[in-house]
């Protein structure tokens, strides 16, 4: 699988995840699309046990948007970050929302601003 995701919400290809991700120096599996067949409503979750990030690409039986799928990405890793790390400061209803306004905010912030990764990643 492609390691590269576009963030350009406005291409509607078939979405490459990257087959895995290093949070906080373990190696996480990205299992992408995943069925929940527990919850139809469910669109993402991450087992810090196995290692493993799940995302769907349906929701509630209907094909999910592209921007969608990168924002519970992101979503995602951000509670892996935070189960690394030791803190959880993220749990339960209010730390849902909390993690869901990052992850839309990041999202915004990386599409608005593409050159950032650039900026992020360049190495001398």
């Amino acid at each position: 699988m492609d390691s590269s995701v576009a963030l350009n919400a406005d291409i509607s290809l078939e979405m490459n995840l990257p087959n895995k991700i290093k949070i906080g120096g373990h190696q996480y599996k990205i299992v992408f699309p995943y069925v929940f067949t527990e919850r139809f409503d469910q669109c993402g979750d991450h087992d810090s046990s196995t290692k493993t990030v799940r995302i769907a690409d349906n929701e509630y039986n209907v094909k999910r948007a592209d921007s969608s799928i990168i924002v519970t990405l992101i979503h995602e890793i951000l509670h892996a970050i935070d189960q690394t790390t030791g803190h959880d400061m993220f749990r339960g209803n209010e730390g849902e929302k909390h993690i869901e306004a990052l992850s839309e905010g990041i999202y915004q912030v990386l599409t608005d601003n593409p050159n950032l990764c650039d900026i992020i990643t360049y190495k001398e």
